[in-house]
């Protein structure tokens, strides 16, 4: 994996967060996911093809999750 991944998470808003983060992509992979669960699964993967996650971006609110189970390690 050559470009470390910034996975941005929201559910209203994740098409702004998408354009916002676009700039980055010459220097990170950017992978949006709709809630909690869809952002622990691309770490999962970034993590089993042995690559580390650069950033999370977690908006306060996600519809599948509270913001701080959400940051748990777990």
């Amino acid at each position: 994996m050559n470009n470390p991944p910034i996975i941005p998470a929201s559910g209203d808003n994740l098409d702004v967060l998408e354009q916002q983060f676009w700039r980055y992509t010459r220097e990170y992979e950017v992978r949006c996911a709709p809630t909690a669960a869809g952002a622990k699964a691309e770490a999962a993967d970034v993590i089993a093809s042995g690559g580390q996650v650069a950033l999370f971006v977690l908006e306060s609110e996600l519809p599948d999750r509270e913001i701080y189970p959400a940051i748990a390690k777990r």
